[in-house]
């Protein structure tokens, strides 16, 4: 929270439980929720192997987000984080892809239904940041880089009419 609040002065980034009742924010960040402008919900669960429950937070997480804004009276704008390729839904079929699917859809409707302006951002892959090139993902693109930095990758993946669409997480931000 400190690092995001000296590199764009005036975030105000506030951690909570998006499955507990009004987001499970602190009483301190509900307040300052008050002054806020411009909002973004950035979470989502992504592993593996999920279920359709356990994607669920996905869509219910990110309906009770647009709920918790509704309510902010200098509200300008919502952003919602939806994905890449998801977003058109032709994309995957696993419960992650299914969950930002539907997610994409309700957040739309109960943005609307509430009157809240809503913007839906579908990046591509968000790795890393763009000074150091430094991040913590291990699935996905992100143990690919390892594997190819450790020479370890079993195929070529790719040659120079390849295009992965890879956005820095703080540019993304």
């Amino acid at each position: 929270r400190a690092a995001l609040g000296a590199r764009w002065p005036g975030a105000e980034p506030v951690a909570g439980d998006v499955m507990a009742p009004g987001l499970g924010l602190a009483d301190g960040d509900r307040r300052h929720l008050a002054a806020v402008s411009l909002s973004i919900d950035c979470f989502g669960r992504f592993a593996f192997g999920l279920d359709d429950a356990q994607a669920r937070v996905n869509v219910d997480g990110a309906v009770a987000t647009v709920r918790v804004v509704a309510t902010l009276p200098g509200l300008r704008a919502h952003g919602h984080v939806g994905g890449y390729r998801v977003a058109d839904g032709t994309e995957g079929d696993g419960a992650y892809e299914r969950s930002k699917r539907e997610a994409v859809r309700q957040v739309a409707a109960q943005a609307e239904a509430l009157g809240v302006p809503l913007t839906q951002l579908h990046p591509a892959t968000v790795l890393g940041d763009s000074r150091t090139g430094e991040t913590s993902q291990t699935t996905g693109l992100g143990d690919t880089f390892r594997r190819l930095w450790e020479r370890r990758l079993p195929a070529r993946v790719g040659g120079r009419d390849t295009w992965v669409p890879v956005v820095f997480a703080d540019d993304f931000a």
